[in-house]
């Protein structure tokens, strides 16, 4: 099988699966999704598509026949996750005369698992802290603004098929008067 590659994580329904074969005789061409127990006819041993993947792990048998009835079989397994990971934003903890902030999060992936969580800080449209990656896991980072100011700050959840979800909640930093 040369498309996808075994284990590939993905977000398509309707993935292609593109095969090659060298076969001067070919006589039929067929694959199976349930290890052999059907079987669909690929017309001219045409590459796979139209097919609706089910949601999770996929195992894809091809089989090819000649003229002479001599087989051969190449398997390919992949997940399909076209579930978005949860992000939440818990809690921002803040300090008056202080720019360091404290923020909680949550995330939570039912597909093929987190990649990787990212947030942003930006103060009146502006970026005042570019995509940094942080541990899905970690829940809570501490960040450093530059100036007293309202704040909006993004985090973001990716799963392996690059399903992403993201939330956003705004965070005062003042000074005592």
């Amino acid at each position: 099988t040369t498309f996808p590659s075994n284990l590939t994580n993905t977000s398509k329904t309707q993935l292609n699966i593109n095969y090659s074969w060298t076969e001067i005789n070919k006589d039929t061409c067929k694959y199976s999704r349930n290890g052999g127990l059907t079987n669909s006819t690929l017309i001219g041993c045409a590459n796979i598509t139209g097919v609706t993947w089910n949601e999770g792990l996929n195992n894809l048998t091809i089989y090819i026949n000649d003229s002479l009835n001599n087989k051969n079989a190449s398997y390919v397994s992949f997940i399909l996750d076209t579930i978005f990971p949860n992000a939440s934003i818990t809690s921002i903890q803040t300090t008056t005369n202080s720019q360091t902030v404290t923020f909680n999060f949550t995330t939570l992936d039912a597909g093929t698992g987190l990649s990787s969580c990212i947030y942003r800080v930006d103060v009146n449209g502006v970026q005042e802290i570019a995509n940094t990656s942080i541990g899905c896991y970690a829940n809570t980072t501490q960040i450093v603004v530059s100036s007293f100011n309202t704040y909006n700050l993004t985090f973001f959840s990716i799963d392996y098929s690059n399903n992403m979800n993201q939330t956003s909640q705004l965070f005062t930093t003042s000074q005592a008067v």
